[in-house]
């Protein structure tokens, strides 16, 4: 999915015909001219070019400054497996570091005073018969419930209307000439639910912000099936508006307001329209500094990772180099002491000849020959210099999986180093070399 800042998707867009742009990002015409339009972004009008071409004066409509919450991104097309950051692909390595967090112009406090001078004083109607759309959404809801009791022999309990009580026609009031004021600042509003004690104000393609605008004590949403003020409630009954903020940081922002001793709501009508505005903006602000902070952690976190791979590589292979001049030492060492065992059977042999020759019952000749030329064999065979058993090449042990290094390699006897020494040696292990007379 391409990504564009505003700037940029402007100039690409008066750039060259859309016709062409769309092909080259490999999408329609159509959905460019959508992207255009969702992001506020204007686009040559039809014919611009052709009076290019022309050589004639063509008009070019200048970029908008961001709305209230609109995103400073713009995404065009659809995102598929071969984008940057999809499931089908993996990220680079190390992300790049992101760009230095921009400086916004207005400050929030400079913005909250010029929102109070753009929407001005808040006058609340003293009926609902203009009221904002969202409202008429709710009370035309409002209304069936009320033509189908109206109707029905025996009403059921959950067909009463929700807004026939003073305290709702208030209630609706307030928030239609809240909605109403929160309008001039280009951004939209609604109600969650049937009988919604819930609203959202929000940018296009941008942030948004929630608030409930209820009874102090009525935390929680209301049903959908009963309504939650009976017909006679007083309209004299508390209100109390609450802005939502998700992040852990403070919000920048007055976050409640309800009726008082002294004063009511309503009195605060302009703040709070202006103020929801606001937080829309400080929604979206928010929102970039934690991308912001989290595309440098991830960032910082690649980084680190690679360079523990980098050391651990380096550990790795200093951990290989000790195993194997382990494995060489005891090779030299299960090479020496096959060579002193082959050494001492042939002087041992010698021996016994001589001791056999002056012994008064020597062995016969023919046995002791044999026996003689077996034992000289064995010497033979675990010699490493007459088998060239010095020069295999020693193998290093696997490392156990706790870990690498000579204190955790294996321990190994002479015999199981030396291929030519399969089991101790014994005085008499060639004895089947020769039977009994």
């Amino acid at each position: 999915m391409p990504l564009f800042s505003r700037t940029e998707f402007y100039d690409l867009l008066w750039s060259a015909p859309v016709s062409k742009i769309a092909k080259d990002l490999g999408i329609s015409d159509v959905a460019l001219g959508k992207a255009a339009k969702r992001y506020g972004i204007p686009a040559p009008e039809r014919g611009y070019w052709a009076k290019v071409a022309a050589g004639k004066h063509a008009l070019k409509r200048r970029l908008p400054p961001r709305g209230l919450g609109e995103s400073e991104v713009v995404r065009v097309g659809r995102e598929d497996e071969h984008s940057p950051g999809s499931s089908g692909r993996p990220d680079p390595e190390i992300p790049p570091m992101p760009s230095p967090l921009k400086v916004y112009d207005e400050s929030l406090d400079d913005l909250l005073t010029r929102l109070k001078t753009e929407i001005g004083t808040v006058t609340i109607p003293k009926s609902l018969s203009a009221p904002h759309p969202a409202v008429a959404r709710m009370l035309a809801i409002d209304a069936k419930r009320i033509e189908k009791i109206s109707q029905s022999d025996y009403p059921w309990s959950y067909d009463q209307p929700y807004y026939v009580s003073p305290f709702e026609k208030r209630r609706l009031r307030l928030l239609s000439a809240i909605f109403k004021g929160i309008s001039k600042t280009g951004l939209s509003c609604q109600a969650k639910g049937k009988d919604a004690n819930e609203f959202t104000v929000f940018a296009n393609e941008g942030s948004s912000v929630t608030f409930r605008l209820d009874h102090p004590k009525k935390t929680d949403s209301r049903s959908s099936y009963f309504a939650m003020s009976k017909a006679d409630r007083p309209a004299s009954d508390p209100l109390k508006l609450e802005i939502s903020w998700y992040f852990r940081s403070a919000a920048p922002f007055r976050r409640e307001w309800q009726d008082g001793k002294a004063s009511q709501i309503e009195d605060s009508a302009s703040e709070i329209a202006a103020t929801l505005a606001l937080a829309v903006e400080a929604m979206h602000r928010q929102g970039v500094a934690q991308s912001y902070q989290l595309a440098i952690d991830m960032h910082n976190g690649a980084i680190r990772r690679q360079e523990e791979k980098r050391l651990q590589a380096i550990r790795d292979r200093e951990a290989a180099e000790e195993a194997d001049r382990e494995a060489r030492l005891h090779k030299l060492l299960a090479d020496a002491t096959a060579y002193r065992l082959a050494q001492d059977i042939r002087s041992y042999v010698e021996a016994v000849a001589e001791a056999n020759a002056g012994s008064e019952s020597p062995v016969h000749p023919e046995e002791m020959a044999a026996w003689r030329e077996s034992a000289l064999r064995c010497a033979d065979e675990v010699d490493p210099v007459l088998t060239r058993a010095f020069l295999k090449s020693a193998q290093s042990p696997e490392p156990s999986a706790a870990g690498t290094g000579p204190q955790n390699l294996p321990s190994q006897s002479v015999q199981s180093l030396h291929t030519s020494v399969s089991a101790p040696w014994h005085p008499n292990r060639f004895s089947h070399f020769h039977g009994k007379r």
